[in-house]
């Protein structure tokens, strides 16, 4: 899994970020917008996720393994 934590920066100042989505002072973004807790994949497994998980990969795998050239005859 890749995690985010998405944040604007004023001024350099690395240590007060004007922006967030996790740790904003009014709200979390993640939740305001419908992030879910759980998702489950096709082959029915169920994984819990943190804020700011986006992206599921297999790093043993490559995008190549998911399709291969063929020629229609």
């Amino acid at each position: 899994m890749v995690n985010f934590n998405l944040e604007s920066i004023r001024e350099g100042d690395l240590a007060a970020p004007h922006l967030q989505y996790i740790h904003a002072p009014l709200m979390n973004q993640w939740l305001l917008e419908g992030f879910q807790r759980q998702v489950q994949d096709s082959y029915n497994h169920t994984f819990s996720l943190r804020d700011g998980d986006v992206v599921f990969y297999h790093a043993d795998r490559s995008s190549r393994d998911d399709f291969s050239a063929q020629v229609p005859h």
